[in-house]
């Protein structure tokens, strides 16, 4: 009877466990995954605790119960006795899942959180030189080209020209330095 609730136990820990890995590799909402993954950590260390409290026990119930009870019960003790280092063995290979899961829950997160830092980039760089052009004008210098004060062809040509070389300076520098991506990942 024992053997078949550890069997069943078993059988519950991995169906749970692979649950969790196909949400993981599913969902999007990766607060949610990170919850179930802690509790279910939180659940396999007390599973861990346990049978270290039990097997510690029979341990010391094998030798006390050695000559005093019948030869059922010493059948039963060596039977669990035997089952306790299979269980631990089992969840020590579902820790480890656990682990690999939330890598891999983090790692997913990380590669959302780069695509989010390539477009702000992006955006950087469509920005700078405006923001550039507009913060050399906009400084109060005393003699500073004015197309309106002083017409002539230096001051009507600055300002495009200092956009236009901004604009290339940055197409230059996305162009020296590609964007790498690792193999396997979409971009």
């Amino acid at each position: 009877m024992r053997g078949r609730d550890t069997c069943r136990a078993r059988r519950s820990n991995r169906r749970q466990t692979h649950i969790a890995e196909a949400q993981v590799l599913q969902s999007r909402d990766f607060q949610v995954v990170l919850r179930r993954l802690g509790r279910k950590h939180e659940l396999t260390g007390k599973m861990r605790e346990s049978l270290l409290s039990i097997s510690r026990v029979l341990s010391f119930l094998t030798p006390a119960m050695e000559g005093k009870a019948n030869r059922d019960v010493r059948t039963h003790i060596k039977t669990l006795t035997r089952d306790v280092p299979s269980l631990q063995d089992h969840t020590s290979f579902l820790g480890g899942k656990l682990n690999y899961l939330l890598d891999a829950t983090l790692g997913l997160i990380n590669i959302d959180q780069n695509n989010i830092i390539k477009i702000m980039s992006v955006a950087a760089i469509v920005f700078l030189p405006p923001t550039l052009c507009a913060s050399i004008w906009g400084m109060n210098f005393q003699y500073m080209p004015d197309p309106r004060a002083i017409p002539s062809p230096w001051s009507l040509s600055s300002y495009p020209a200092s956009c236009l070389m901004c604009g290339s300076g940055a197409a230059a520098g996305c162009r020296l330095a590609p964007c790498t991506i690792p193999p396997g990942a979409s971009r």
